[in-house]
């Protein structure tokens, strides 16, 4: 079966002017293909393979794509309230250790579009304000075995959620729906079968110009 990009970019631009959230969910499908970028053959518009050139269409339009919603999201387009939290670092710097079968604390350090002030980051924790939330988490581990990701309520001490387990140096994944009533913190805890030293939680690019980031926290307001 081959991913017709054209049809989800006219989704896009169909619930532009309608919802900004049903158009995040058709960048995000389209995100979620990128992945086969370098197989031309998993690609066609209006039904035929596209060529190589065609290709570098694609990226360059999925970048801009993403670039004007968030914009859209920062200005607080349509209503949405919507907030991205990471564990970022400098360039050069791993994500740090993980131990041998447990949990691994993981640590938001940057807050990204936050479009109605939904997040405090402190200490690597994070704290929304009132309300119900959509909890999104994405993170990578380096040579660690198998693993999964928990989202915890600190206050509480409460687990909230964990995530489907994932296989070694894959990407692990949490969706969770939260309601807070503005005084609980949280954190994303990784667990990992194998300990790695270092870079356990994420082995660096070290790529000049770009900071290295290790975790992605998206947070979509509900009420």
């Amino acid at each position: 079966m081959k991913l017709d990009y054209v049809a989800i970019e006219n989704l896009i631009d169909e619930n532009e002017a309608r919802d900004i959230t049903l158009r995040a969910s058709s960048l995000v499908l389209l995100f979620s293909a990128m992945a086969s970028l370098d197989h031309p053959g998993n690609w066609a518009s209006d039904g035929e393979p596209l060529s190589v050139a065609e290709l570098d269409d694609v990226e360059n339009w999925v970048a801009l794509a993403y670039r004007d919603l968030m914009e859209e999201i920062e200005a607080g387009g349509n209503g949405m309230q919507y907030a991205v939290l990471q564990q970022r670092y400098a360039q050069g710097l791993n994500g740090g250790s993980s131990s041998n079968g447990t949990w691994n604390e993981r640590e938001v350090t940057t807050t990204l579009p936050d479009s109605a002030n939904l997040a405090t980051v402190t200490d690597g924790e994070f704290q929304l304000i009132e309300g119900d939330f959509h909890v999104n988490v994405t993170a990578r581990t380096y040579q660690t075995g198998r693993n999964r990701l928990r989202l915890y309520n600190v206050t509480a001490d409460e687990v909230l959620e964990v995530g489907e387990v994932t296989e070694a140096d894959s990407v692990a994944t949490l969706d969770v729906f939260v309601t807070t009533h503005g005084s609980d913190w949280f954190r994303v805890d990784h667990w990992t079968a194998q300990g790695n030293s270092g870079d356990g939680l994420g082995r660096r690019l070290d790529k000049a110009g770009y900071e290295e980031v290790y975790m992605s926290v998206r947070i979509t307001k509900l009420d």
